[in-house]
């Protein structure tokens, strides 16, 4: 099972070949998930796009994956991670790390483009 990341769904939408490709081999062999901030940032973008077709594709592609929630345990996870961080003068952008401890708190790998964020979270397994 795999999380996937907003970057990787947004190069997915624009046919970039590797977001393409990862998301296609993923979904013939394991169940892929998105979490529910992902849905957020997927939504807001499709608005701000004001096109109803972009909204009418996020929310098909939405409605087909499966949706992990930011509860009380993602929340336990990315106060401590966050705490972690800030004593190593190292931040993250909040919806990552809020991403990164939903994926945590679901024992999920997480396929992300942006290792620059997500790699400075080392209990994160990433794909």
């Amino acid at each position: 099972m795999v999380c996937i990341d907003t970057g990787v769904v947004i190069d997915f939408f624009r046919e970039e070949s590797y977001a393409v490709k990862h998301i296609e081999n993923f979904s013939r062999t394991e169940e892929i998930f998105i979490s529910s901030i992902t849905v957020f940032e997927l939504l807001k973008g499709a608005l701000r796009a004001e096109s109803q077709k972009t909204l009418e594709k996020t929310q098909a592609f939405v409605n087909r994956l499966r949706i992990l929630y930011f509860d009380n345990k993602a929340a336990e996870i990315a106060s401590g991670i966050f705490e972690d961080l800030r004593r190593k003068g190292l931040t993250v952008d909040p919806l990552d790390l809020l991403i990164a401890s939903t994926s945590i708190a679901n024992n999920q790998k997480l396929l992300t483009n942006n290792k620059k964020h997500f790699g400075k979270i080392s209990a994160l397994d990433l794909a």
